[in-house]
């Protein structure tokens, strides 16, 4: 797995794309990267899962602020609201080029990316000291 997630953040190297929404880095961030991060046999260099963090961040950040042109939106379904706005951001209406408008879809965006910095900081064992603990943001505490 590893290494198709490798070869899917090189051919986005390669193409030169100007956008962290692609097909090659979407396939990487919600297909590969959840059965690299959930096998317990693998045990990767802490520089990978930061490198791997910081793909999905952008992927899902870009994401939802995402504002393509108007030949790759969807007929009639642009949503409006800012970011915080429960329709805005769970699943954008947009088509990701070379991919289906079934494809293009990431629903849960935010929900995505919080699960993927849980799962990353497990596996580099990061602990909060408990100063920190006193400014923690509710809902990332409450699990």
């Amino acid at each position: 797995h590893v290494s198709l997630g490798e070869s899917l953040l090189e051919a986005e190297t390669v193409e030169n794309l100007d956008t962290p929404v692609n097909c090659f880095r979407k396939l990487f961030v919600c297909d590969v990267l959840p059965l690299i991060l959930n096998n317990p046999e693998l045990c990767l260099p802490v520089s990978l899962l930061f490198k791997y963090i910081h793909k999905s961040a952008e992927f899902y950040i870009c994401y939802v602020t995402w504002e393509p042109s108007a030949d790759s939106q969807m007929q009639g379904s642009q949503e409006v609201g800012g970011l915080k706005s429960p329709g805005r951001g769970r699943s954008q209406r947009y088509v990701i080029d070379r991919l289906s408008e079934k494809s293009s879809v990431v629903t849960e965006p935010w929900e995505r990316l919080l699960e993927v910095v849980g799962v990353v900081s497990l596996l580099c064992d990061w602990q909060r000291e408990r100063k920190q603990a006193d400014f923690a943001v509710p809902y990332l505490t409450s699990r």
